[in-house]
Order: C-alpha cells, then sequence, then structure tokens
C-alpha cells in the first residue's frame, strides 16, 4: 500500500515535513498490521532527524512532541530504521516520475535490492529505535513481515541548499546573492580563515552551479544516474539523453550537445545546461536574461 499527502499551505520546514510523513507511514502500519497478523514490521525513513526525534527523549515544541508522542504510540513493539534517499521508492510520490521510467521500474514494485535481508539494512549516523512489545514474540512462526516506507521529497545529496525556498524569490540575482552569502557563513563557521566584505564574482558562479545542480538532482536524477554510470550502461537510452544529446561536464552537471559544437564559441554557449522547463529556478533565469536584454524577443 502507499498513501501520501499534499504539502500544508502553511509553510513548514522540511523536517517537520519529513516528520508529517512519518506519522502518515505509522497511521499506514497500524491500518495494515490490523488486519493482518506480523512478527516484525519495520518503518523506513530517508530523514535522520526525524528518526533522532523519534528515539530522543528531550521535550521538544508543541508541533514535534505531538506528532513524536502520536508515532510512538501507533509503532509500539516496531522497528524504524534509515533508508537512504535513492533507495526509497516513496519519493515518487512526492517527487513524481515520468511513463517510461515508471513502466518497469523495479524500486517501485520490489523495494531496494537490500530490503530481502535484515542483514545488508543500511544504517544512518544516528541509532534505530526499537519499541518492545511482548505480544510481537507470542506470535506464530507462520506470521508475515510487514515493511512500510515513508517520506517527503528530499535530495540525494542533502546540503545547505535544502534550507532555501527558491520559490520565495521573485529575482535570480537575489537568489544567487543570498544563496552565495548562507554558503560564505557556514564556510566561516567551518573554517579558520573568514571570509569578508562584498561577494566575489567566484563566489556568485560557484553558487550558480550549485543551484543548478540543485535542479537537476531533483528533476533530472535517473538521467544524471544514467549517465554517471560509464561503462554499465544499460542498453535502453533515456528519450531525453538521446533527443538532447546530454552529457556530465566536469562539475557533473548535465548539459547539451548539439550542432555547434565545433563552432569557435565558449563552452558554456556551445553546451547549455539543462533545465526543467516548468519550474520557478527556470523562470528567474528566463526572466532575468529578458530584463538584462532590456525585454527582447525570444
Amino acid at each position: 500500500m502507499a498513501k501520501n499527502r499534499v504539502t500544508p499551505v502553511k509553510q513548514l520546514t522540511i523536517p517537520k515535513l519529513e516528520l508529517c510523513a512519518a506519522l502518515i507511514g505509522s497511521r499506514l502500519a497500524q491500518h495494515i498490521t490490523s488486519t493482518i497478523d506480523c512478527t516484525k514490521v519495520y518503518l523506513w525513513s530517508d530523514s535522520q532527524i526525524v528518526l533522532k526525534w523519534i528515539s530522543s527523549s528531550k521535550s521538544q515544541p508543541v508541533f514535534i512532541s505531538n506528532r513524536v508522542r502520536e508515532i510512538r504510540e501507533l509503532t509500539d513493539g516496531f522497528q524504524w530504521q534509515y533508508c537512504p534517499t535513492d533507495s526509497n521508492p516513496a519519493d515518487f510520490l512526492s517527487r513524481g516520475v515520468t511513463y517510461d521510467n515508471f513502466l518497469d521500474n523495479r524500486l517501485w514494485m520490489n523495494g531496494p535490492i537490500w530490503l530481502k535481508n535484515d542483514t545488508s539494512f543500511p544504517q544512518g549516523d544516528c541509532k534505530l529505535i526499537v519499541y518492545d512489545s511482548c505480544e510481537n514474540e507470542s506470535e506464530s512462526s507462520n506470521s508475515e513481515t510487514a515493511v512500510l516506507t515513508s517520506t517527503q521529497s528530499k535530495l540525494p545529496n542533502p546540503s545547505v541548499l535544502e534550507i532555501i525556498d527558491i520559490q520565495r524569490f521573485s529575482s535570480y540575482r537575489k537568489l544567487l546573492r543570498v544563496t552565495a552569502y548562507v554558503i560564505r557563513f557556514v564556510n566561516n563557521c567551518r573554517n579558520v580563515k573568514k571570509s569578508r566584505g562584498p561577494l566575489e564574482s567566484h563566489e556568485i558562479n560557484t553558487e550558480a552551479r550549485q543551484l543548478i545542480k540543485h535542479v537537476q538532482d531533483i528533476h533530472f536524477h535517473d538521467v544524471k544516474q544514467y549517465l554517471s554510470q560509464k561503462e554499465k550502461r544499460c542498453t535502453t537510452i533515456p528519450n531525453l539523453v538521446r533527443q538532447l544529446d546530454l552529457f556530465l561536464d566536469e562539475d557533473n552537471l548535465i548539459r547539451c550537445g548539439g550542432r555547434i559544437s565545433n563552432a569557435p564559441l565558449l563552452d558554456s554557449t556551445k553546451f547549455p545546461y539543462l533545465l526543467p522547463s516548468r519550474n520557478n529556478f527556470t523562470d528567474l533565469i528566463i526572466m532575468d536574461a529578458h530584463i538584462t536584454q532590456l525585454h527582447s524577443g525570444t
């Protein structure tokens, strides 16, 4: 079974959305186990923050504590464990998937390859929490095992960019500056050598590439995964790769090929980055070019 919900209109942080997803999974687990006898039930989340909240005894804000309390009540005797994002089939519900990729999708139909062997279960940075229940020990050996996965959208490689909501910005240049200042602040906290003063061009250019990579990881994860497998690629080439002659550059960003590859132009001109057609980040870039070129045509 699978269940998802639309993100509420009220702005919530990603960890809180992940906690809501864990609550949905807990309710789904309780619904299933009320009719099926199970000796073991595993609940998976790709949010290590949520797993820490569930296992922690520290006092939390009301929003978090209320949901953690209900999760613990619903999953008493179950096991919460960490699931890497790239092995999480629930992401198809929150991110969406094309028909071609869904048609023979083994991850959605069968789950990750390590799921059938508990000795190969992945481990996160935080310890899993197991709630003991005497009832589970008395179940017959013929009972089944239920495995449920719940999540909200997350990136394959979590980063600072996850806390920056692109939809809140109306200007591409402002988005670049804010992102660059946030990354500088993080780097200053980590390093002895501090960066001060106005932003430098290399900082802005670096964050522009990071934002592009961030968007590509969300919308073209399957394409990037295919392109990164140079020697072990499957025989079926994704339509998008074939149509646009896609490839990965030295920064691991997806670029488009074309008929002007031999032209005496910069690579940034000959091989543009691949961006999703319906995305706020793409809209910001188009509007910035439109304004910079004094409202020129297409």
